[in-house]
């Protein structure tokens, strides 16, 4: 980033965001530094130089995540010929070669190369789950 350094962090205990606005999409958050101290408190003890370099700028957006932490990735249950590679939480770049594969595999040929199992979108089916 020119002439900076990008630093980040994810929180340990997030605050979930209950009831984000229907139309919301690539909104920012102001930053929470009580929040983010953990983070910031890591990166200087792997780096002293952050602690006295300054902060150009910050930014804080929500991010989504699965309640197991995994992708979500099958053809869905209840539509016929529709198939979904979502979820990646956070994880998306490193998952793509991998996964991409695999989809294009289970879609044309009609199952995975790789077990696949525990990222079935099913485990979340309404029969799969109790409230």
């Amino acid at each position: 980033q020119g002439n900076a350094l990008a630093l980040g962090g994810y929180e340990p205990n997030p605050n979930f965001w209950q009831n984000p606005a229907r139309d919301f999409a690539f909104g920012l958050f102001d930053m929470d530094w009580e929040a983010f101290d953990h983070n910031l408190t890591g990166h200087m003890e792997l780096c002293p130089v952050v602690e006295t370099t300054g902060i150009q700028s910050t930014v804080c957006g929500p991010e989504s995540f699965t309640p197991d932490h995994k992708p979500l990735v099958g053809f869905h249950p209840e539509m016929q010929g529709y198939f979904l590679a979502c979820g990646m939480n956070s994880m998306g770049i490193m998952l793509s070669g991998g996964l991409g594969r695999e989809m294009a595999q289970w879609i044309n040929k009609g199952s995975a190369e790789l077990d696949l199992f525990s990222y079935d979108i099913s485990r979340f089916h309404s029969d799969c789950v109790g409230d």
